[in-house]
């Protein structure tokens, strides 16, 4: 049996777990709503932008969407363990579609301003992060065990291409369509995965007649990363490169004007590089599917993005920093990817979803890595920061290496 799987899964190599009908609709569905996401963000910075002219609203805007998951993952995922899942994310959808709409309304209507925002972007960060545990639980159930990899694969590949491409389609749609327009266009994204997940069918999570409680469950999840130590493993390297590493991205603004002398046009150019270094490598992580020693490699790849990090932080010409920055978001993608899957391999299905809101918990973190980050590079510059951060991952990944050769043969 897994023979004929492993053989399915090697036809159609980079697309093979797309031939799954419910899977295919997720993914179709996750085209749309990223897509969305993305218009939305961009549009709603600008909108803050235009109506408050503070650079302090807009990190508030950006934080007051990142706080929710800090606050509601943990109870997400234990309510994606005690119901289906399916509609679990059926009702987050409905919420973040009608609170996309309200902030469309509102700012055609003129009756927009800065607090009324930030509620909406709180709010809608909330049903996201309700909804993020159980989608990323979900996906175990939708394919082949030997396709997961191709699988959640896929879903980087698709997230990292809205990615590259997101931000330059909407500042186009902005210019001609404004913001209001463009919070009805992100909201018709975010229908399209609501009209896939009503298209798909598939059983309900296996639940016991009597279920703990809610406190209870979330203990007994919290208990079972404690008493693992692959997953505990796991968890602290996706927790602390978001401390560390990944909150380079906050001060790309900083390199583009200050280190490399640009502007605008070239902050665009670095953002872009790093999209398009995570598309690739979801792309390539999707193409050999299930491979041997995806924790060795996932060692190395945290290895290597620490490296290029550094090489971006001591780099004062432009092609050379695009480079590195491609290789930081190849590196921080195959890593996180290859983290992901072997997070859903090792943990039973029935604590997925309290397992994943640790992993969302620990993603959540990089608001305060954000803002660890802005305060040293205040005081040290942000050239020193950004090594420091690369040399704590090269660090960390030898680290795990030498002390739990578990890791290697994952």
């Amino acid at each position: 049996m897994t023979h004929i799987a492993s053989q399915k899964a090697s036809e159609g190599a980079i697309f093979s777990s797309l031939r799954h009908r419910e899977f295919r609709l997720l993914w179709i569905g996750l085209i749309g709503t990223f897509a969305g996401n993305w218009l939305q963000i961009i549009a709603q910075g600008w909108l803050v932008l235009e109506i408050s002219d503070s650079a302090l609203f807009l990190g508030l805007v950006t934080a007051s969407s990142s706080l929710p998951i800090l606050i509601f993952s943990l109870p997400g995922g234990v309510v994606a363990d005690r119901v289906d899942r399916r509609k679990l994310l059926l009702v987050a959808r409905v919420f973040i579609i009608m609170f996309t709409f309200v902030l469309a309304a509102i700012t055609v209507l003129g009756w927009v301003n800065v607090w009324y925002v930030l509620m909406l972007s709180f709010l809608t960060g909330a049903a996201w992060a309700w909804e993020l545990p159980a989608r990323q639980a979900l996906v175990p159930a939708l394919v082949e065990k030997e396709e997961l990899t191709n699988a959640i694969a896929l879903n980087a590949a698709v997230f990292n291409a809205s990615r590259v491409l997101g931000p330059g389609v909407a500042g186009v749609l902005v210019g001609l369509v404004g913001p209001a327009g463009c919070f009805f266009i992100a909201a018709a994204g975010h229908v399209v995965l609501l009209v896939t997940l009503l298209m798909m069918r598939f059983p309900e999570n296996n639940q016991d007649e009597e279920r703990a409680s809610m406190a209870r469950d979330l203990i007994n999840g919290l208990r079972y990363v404690q008493h693992n130590d692959n997953v505990r493993t796991l968890l602290i390297l996706a927790a602390l490169p978001s401390l560390f590493g990944f909150s380079y991205f906050t001060l790309m603004p900083v390199f583009a004007r200050d280190v490399l002398g640009g502007g605008a046009f070239e902050l665009g150019l670095l953002m872009a590089a790093t999209g398009v270094g995570a598309l690739i490598a979801s792309l390539l992580i999707a193409w050999f599917g299930d491979f041997t020693g995806q924790g060795k490699y996932m060692l190395i790849a945290a290895t290597l993005f620490g490296l290029v990090l550094i090489l971006f932080a001591f780099s004062s010409w432009v092609p050379l920093s695009l480079v590195a920055l491609v290789g930081v978001g190849g590196t921080a993608t195959a890593y996180l990817t290859l983290n992901n899957t072997l997070l859903l391999a090792i943990v039973p299905e029935s604590l997925h979803g309290r397992v994943m809101s640790v992993l969302m918990l620990a993603f959540g973190l990089g608001v305060i890595g954000a803002a660890w980050v802005g305060a040293t590079a205040a005081q040290i510059g942000a050239p020193y920061t950004v090594a420091f951060t690369g040399v704590v991952s090269v660090i960390l990944a030898l680290v795990v290496a030498w002390l739990k050769p578990a890791m290697r043969s994952l």
